[in-house]
């Protein structure tokens, strides 16, 4: 499921690199797009946590 993420951030962190090391012009949602990978990234390292902590309960 990780790898599933490598090309939504790949894509974020190559927008930041090319506006600011490269001076290309932003696009026009890049604060909202930056902010969404950033909440989706948070929500699954949640729920891969809880979903890891749920499997090592011991069963009844």
């Amino acid at each position: 499921m990780y790898l599933s993420q490598i090309g939504t951030v790949a894509a974020v962190v190559g927008t930041l690199v090319a506006v600011l090391l490269l001076g290309e012009a932003p696009p026009p949602h890049l604060g909202l797009v930056v902010t969404l990978v950033a909440l989706g990234t948070i929500f699954f390292q949640r729920g891969a946590a809880t979903a890891s902590s749920d499997s090592k309960a011991p069963s009844r």
